[in-house]
Formats: C-alpha cells, sequence, structure tokens
C-alpha cells in the first residue's frame, strides 16, 4: 500500500511531525512491511508479477522542503525509501518549497525517488456561475468576468501544455523522466463539470506515466486490477493520524482484502498487511 505523508511548515493539518513519522514507520517495521521503490512497482506491473507480501511504498506530495530537512532524517534513521511528487513550477518559488539543488541532493541520497504533480495546475478554478471551486485538473474554468465556460478543447489543451511542461522541466534539471503521477487533490474523476475532461486527462497521464497515484476512504490494499490499471489508491496518513490509528486502518484493510468476496481481486498483493 502507498501511504501520504506530507511535511508542511506550522499547523498545517496535512503535515506530519518528525517524531509521527518516526512512530508510523516503526510500527510498520514491527508489523513486518518492508519498504520498495517506485520502480519496484512500476517493473511488477510491466512483467504482471505480485510484489512481496508486505510491501509498502512512501509517497509524499508538493515538493515541502521538510520532506529533505526533517523527513529524510527519519527515512535514513528507519530505511526507508519515499517518492517525492513535485509541482514543478513551485521549486524554488517560495522557502516553504525545495530547490533543485535540494532535490538533486534528495536523489543522489538513494532514497529518494521523483514523481510529477503537475507544473502549475495543482490548483481550483471555478466550476460555474456558482463559483465553487473545483480541480483544475479536470475541470473547465467558468469566467466570471465573462460569465462564459472555457471550452472543452481550451481545457484539453490547458493540461496537456501543463503536464508537457512539467515533463520538460524536469528532464531540463537533469532529473529524468518520472515513471509516476499523482493527481492534484487525488481528484481523478470528479467532482467534475465535464467527465469528458476526466476521461481525456486520464488517459493522457496514462499515456505519460506508467503509474498514477490517488487517495481513498477509508484506505485499502492495491489489488492486482489497480496494479494492471496503472491507477493505485494510497492511504492518506497526517497530521491527525497516530501509530496505533494507522495500525487499525491498515489490519482492516487487510481484513477486507482477505474476505471470500475480494480474495480473486487481490491475488498476490492481499498479503501487503
Amino acid at each position: 500500500f502507498q501511504a501520504q505523508q506530507t511535511f508542511a511548515a506550522g499547523a498545517n493539518p496535512y503535515s506530519v511531525t518528525v517524531s509521527q513519522l518516526t512512530a508510523h514507520l516503526t510500527m510498520l517495521r514491527s508489523i513486518g512491511f518492508r519498504p520498495v521503490r517506485l520502480a519496484d512497482v512500476v517493473r511488477a506491473r510491466r512483467l504482471g508479477v505480485a510484489l512481496p507480501p508486505r510491501s509498502v511504498l512512501l509517497t509524499f506530495d508538493d515538493g515541502n522542503v521538510g520532506q529533505w530537512t526533517h523527513g529524510d532524517v527519519v527515512l535514513r534513521r528507519t530505511g526507508f525509501s519515499a517518492v517525492t511528487f513535485l509541482i514543478t513550477g513551485y521549486v524554488g518559488w517560495a522557502s516553504e518549497f525545495l530547490t533543485w539543488n535540494e532535490i538533486r541532493a534528495m536523489v543522489a541520497s538513494g532514497r529518494w525517488e521523483i514523481g510529477d504533480h503537475t507544473h502549475r495546475d495543482h490548483h481550483t478554478v471555478p466550476a460555474g456561475p456558482s463559483m465553487v471551486r473545483q480541480s483544475a485538473l479536470i475541470n473547465r474554468a467558468w469566467n466570471p468576468q465573462t460569465r462564459t465556460m472555457e471550452t472543452l478543447p481550451a481545457a484539453e489543451v490547458r493540461v496537456r501544455t501543463d503536464l508537457d511542461l512539467s515533463l520538460r522541466v524536469l528532464q531540463q534539471q537533469r532529473l529524468g523522466r518520472p515513471l509516476a503521477f499523482a493527481y492534484p487533490f487525488s481528484r481523478v474523476d470528479g467532482p467534475t463539470n465535464d467527465p469528458r475532461l476526466t476521461e481525456y486527462t486520464e488517459e493522457l497521464a496514462a499515456r505519460l506515466f506508467p503509474v498514477r497515484f490517488t487517495n481513498v476512504s477509508p484506505g485499502r490494499l492495491v489489488t492486482p486490477a489497480d496494479l494492471a490499471l496503472g491507477l493505485l489508491p494510497r492511504f492518506e496518513v497526517h497530521r491527525h493520524v497516530s501509530a496505533l490509528e494507522l495500525f487499525e486502518v491498515v489490519r482492516a484493510a487487510n481484513l477486507m482484502a482477505v474476505s471470500p468476496t475480494q480474495r480473486t481481486s487481490t491475488v498476490g498483493l492481499m498479503r501487503r498487511r
């Protein structure tokens, strides 16, 4: 399974402290989980084989600087590796985000892999006259000044241009082509004001990245069907999740995976507990 962790300054509810992350990873080690790398997941998908039982892939979103200054210390002590999903347009943009030199140092450490999290389309847009805001990657934008909706072709060009630019920036920074993409806000198919855009975005992401990540609630284990599709659910872990609560979530997900109604779809991966 994939546990999403985010480090950020202040009391951000989506961040975790050093002591929390240490407790989370120590607990996972104690019940037999062992870290795998993103490359291992992609290889398993391409070959159609299962990963070892109790495999765990740790992911961090957004590219906050604390992932390196604080999170890496925990990875080094606990023997874990992780993926950082970068919003490439935010790198070095403000003090809370990683710089390119820090990112290269992370990769050089051998503990970090790089994933894509858009260039600048990790934001919300008004999705209609009500001005309710939704993920820009899967919604056409409403313009309140002209009271017009972005056309579908224009939205598709915007999404394609953003993802292409993120890939180009990573290559320009000598970081290679990422193997994975994390959807902004973990929104893959909605809420949306045009299902055709969500279909286009997922088809495009599937062409560009061997695997894509989202979150589901409650968390569940990755199944062979997920791996075959390349769209993998994650457990979301944040400031309000203790090590005991994470253990209970993992235990509940495993019990669901080995139930008779789930056994066929979870063969090979259902022992990731």
